[in-house]
């Protein structure tokens, strides 16, 4: 057969075969690949949030204990004669064997009756409040009164998952805040320090 009997009828060469093209797509590396990376993002991000959730639970806790602390200052200007006396001088937890009925403004209680009640309410607004709390209420001087009260409370500590922490201490926030780390505790120690001086207002009228 001769080169133009391979034409078609116009006079036209017929047309080449056309050569199987090579498919394309992903290997199974590169899938793995992937996958690998969008696992770690996921992580990083589970991380994130968990950090951002006990920051914003560390700053709620120290607002409590700040107006927690603030209900007891409170107590003490409102009870004079008690708070000169040094009757809110105590170390929380503690059992209050008899505890008289002071809720009312007209109630006939003592200096002394009202400093128990309101050691006692103040020492359940703690337990409710905070996880782990403790206090020390301490006073100085005579005129005026200087009393310190110190809230404690612990929580759990951020750390990845088989990580060791080591024992530290430090300030949140303010000189007002203070924490410490146990190592290998699994938990840290919040401490919030509120100081007022307490005027005898009495003997200046």
């Amino acid at each position: 057969m001769t080169r133009q009997a391979r034409s078609d009828r116009r006079g036209l060469p017929s047309p080449t075969p056309a050569r199987p093209t090579r498919q394309g797509g992903f290997s199974m590396i590169e899938v793995l690949v992937t996958m690998i990376i969008v696992a770690f993002s996921l992580l990083g991000m589970a991380g994130m949030q968990a950090l951002s959730l006990k920051t914003q639970k560390d700053a709620s806790l120290r607002s409590v204990a700040v107006v927690t602390g603030l209900d007891l200052v409170e107590r003490l200007e409102y009870n004079l004669t008690g708070a000169l006396a040094g009757n809110y001088v105590e170390t929380l937890p503690k059992t209050f064997t008899t505890v008289a009925d002071c809720s009312s403004p007209t109630a006939a209680c003592t200096a002394q009756q009202m400093a128990i009640y309101d050691l006692n309410e103040f020492q359940t607004l703690l337990n409710v409040r905070l996880p782990g709390a403790t206090a020390t209420i301490t006073s100085a001087g005579s005129g005026p009164v200087v009393y310190t009260v110190v809230i404690n409370w612990t929580q759990r500590m951020y750390a990845a998952r088989g990580t060791t922490v080591a024992a530290t201490t430090g300030a949140v926030a303010s000189n007002d805040v203070a924490y410490t780390n146990t190592a290998g505790s699994g938990t840290e120690t919040f401490s919030y320090t509120m100081t007022r001086r307490i005027y005898n207002r009495l003997a200046v009228m």
